[in-house]
């Protein structure tokens, strides 16, 4: 669930509700001005703001009343369902009606969800080291994420927000000469994400509906001639966007539409069934019913873009999705119970669904005790599931663990009680081994061996000052860390020897106070493991600058410092050949030779 989401459940949940005096905005901000971590990144990013009072308020409101241990037996709690028979608009009706009804006069803690969307946090394989160009970085190999920037070795593409919707430009990258040949305008559209695929440039946003019902939009246009693409698809769905991917040909789409809480009658319904390109989701495309009701549908769908005049598949669920795992066979889809945040704990709900061709296919769900922050704390390895969580427990201290289940989701092994008193703020998966970082006072770093499903074991552990909330391969046996100490930003290269056992090899700390952006959008981040480069934007107290760093001869080395003119979210690093190119999608396009680091 994005930030906008979360602001539009609040409206409706909390408009006619007191707030109790230790909520009150301004009781909140004393509370968060005594926070030891993280105060310069708070000063500078108005999203973290949020997402630390929504923490904040976790923890006051709710007591974060959770038992330690995930849930040993499905059948003690929610067990996997088994897909229904048949799904009705009547059925579909009901429950959402029960809990309109049930929670009328509560509060819905919905508004506590911590949010961090898709694309936030830690980071995965990089595809540049394949190619004539950098491409965006991906969590899994074949499977395509979008971003704002992208480039096909000849042209780069930009998406910016106007004063009227969005603009897509289009450069000819030709270094210090590059200039913008054409561009795409949509009204009254927030462009959220761009795709190249062959020859055509795919463009998912949301449209500015004047009712409360959010609508996302796919365009695609043929790129054959450059200097003019023509649109060639346009395609709808209901609810916000979360997040998208491509995979074999394939654009697959997630949104999240809330509808008002109010009484419904099963024969209209087009006023509570989500829409594709203005057409009710048919009764066979409803799926996994969830049997305590709620306001909001998760809305999937497939586009093929060799055929995008329609969708090839559609599926709903009731209950929404928050964080997703997809690789080439299954999509994971992750759902926190806002619900149960008191009266039960923290829980999390996990559907697996299979899809091939564009077909979705549900095939498993189940419950587990904590939350899983966001898609890269989330692996799949020899058909098992593996994740990592956190546990808030009832005293308000925290634990963590690694669970591994099978593909009907079944608990096979666990690791728990990791970090107590921390919680993950980072995670990486090669192959065999999951590492992942969790903090309070240091910087514990754990690699865990997953190879046997039904016993993973933990091969080492490293403490450290500070924390890496971003992680990322680089290069045989090592990981980049990215995060703070003491409110400056600190590099880290952690090498794995002889029985995974680690070492921190070098690191990097800023000598102001600083901040950086992996965290939140791992997108943002450029690493090119074989030219042992890593580029990324920093905050300082009165400027913003993009750097690009070199690892050599067991240190560290600035190569680059480009100042930002416009917030670092918007500024990306693109490789063509040898020329590196620093995009500033508000600003401008600058172009340096690697080989000198000199401004062409």
């Amino acid at each position: 669930m994005n930030e906008k989401e979360i602001i539009n459940k609040i409206k409706k949940d909390t408009e006619n509700l007191s707030v109790p005096p230790s909520l009150l905005p301004e009781q909140v901000e004393e509370k968060l001005r005594g926070a030891r971590q993280k105060n310069f990144r708070l000063y500078r990013n108005p999203k973290s703001v949020f997402a630390a009072a929504a923490c904040l308020f976790v923890i006051i409101a709710a007591g974060i009343a959770i038992y330690p241990g995930m849930i040993k037996n499905r059948s003690e709690d929610a067990a996997v369902e088994n897909k229904p028979s048949s799904v009705t608009y009547a059925q579909v009706c009901t429950l959402i009606n029960e809990y309109t009804e049930s929670h009328s006069n509560e509060m819905t803690e919905k508004s506590v969800a911590m949010a961090e969307n898709d694309s936030n946090g830690m980071t995965g394989k990089s595809s540049a080291d394949a190619s004539d160009y950098s491409e965006t970085d991906r969590q899994v190999d074949s499977i395509a994420e979008g971003d704002i920037v992208k480039t096909d070795g000849s042209y780069i593409y930009t998406v910016k927000y106007t004063t009227t919707g969005s603009r897509i430009s289009i450069y000819r990258a030709n270094g210090g000469s590059t200039a913008q040949i054409s561009h795409i305008t949509l009204s009254e559209i927030d462009c959220r994400e761009l795709y190249l695929d062959k020859n055509r440039l795919i463009l998912i946003g949301e449209s500015w509906n004047p009712s409360d019902d959010t609508l996302t939009n796919i365009f695609v246009y043929d790129l054959n001639n450059p200097e003019k693409p023509k649109k060639i698809a346009k395609q709808t769905q209901s609810g916000d966007f979360n997040t998208s991917r491509i995979s074999n040909g394939y654009l697959y789409t997630f949104s999240n539409h809330l509808i008002e809480s109010r009484q419904y009658k099963s024969e209209n319904p087009k006023e509570f069934i989500p829409q594709v390109n203005n057409r009710t989701i048919k009764e066979k495309d409803i799926d996994l019913i969830n049997d305590s009701g709620s306001d909001e549908f998760l809305v999937m769908t497939s586009l093929s873009l060799d055929s995008p005049g329609d969708f090839t598949d559609t599926l709903t669920t009731l209950g929404g999705g928050d964080v997703y795992y997809m690789n080439d066979a299954n999509i994971y889809v992750t759902q926190l119970n806002y619900d149960q945040l008191v009266s039960s704990g923290q829980k999390t709900g996990i559907s697996r669904y299979s899809y091939s061709g564009g077909k979705f296919n549900y095939q498993a769900h189940t419950q587990i005790r904590g939350r899983i922050a966001n898609s890269y704390y989330m692996h799949e390895y020899e058909g098992n599931f593996c994740f990592v969580y956190t546990l808030y427990l009832k005293n308000g201290n925290s634990t963590n663990g690694l669970c591994i289940m099978d593909k009907e989701l079944n608990l096979l092994g666990e690791l728990s009680d990791l970090g107590v008193g921390e919680q993950i703020y980072s995670s990486y998966y090669r192959d065999n081994m999951a590492y992942f970082v969790t903090y309070r006072e240091t910087d514990p770093v754990f690699a865990v061996d997953i190879s046997n499903p039904k016993k993973p074991v933990l091969k080492s552990k490293l403490k450290l000052p500070g924390f890496s909330s971003y992680l990322h391969s680089f290069g045989e046996g090592n990981l980049l860390g990215i995060g703070e100490l003491e409110d400056k930003v600190k590099f880290s290269l952690f090498t794995f020897g002889k029985n995974q056992k680690i070492t921190e090899t070098a690191k990097k700390i800023w000598g102001e106070e600083s901040y950086c952006i992996a965290d939140e959008n791992h997108r943002a981040v450029l690493v090119d493991e074989k030219r042992g480069l890593f580029a990324l934007g920093i905050s300082l107290t009165h400027k913003d600058i993009y750097v690009i760093y070199r690892y050599s001869n067991g240190r560290f080395e600035k190569v680059l410092t480009h100042t930002v003119h416009s917030d670092i979210d918007n500024v990306r690093g693109v490789r063509i050949g040898e020329i590196f190119y620093v995009v500033d999608v508000y600003h401008s396009i600058t172009a340096y030779d690697m080989h000198t680091w000199k401004k062409l």
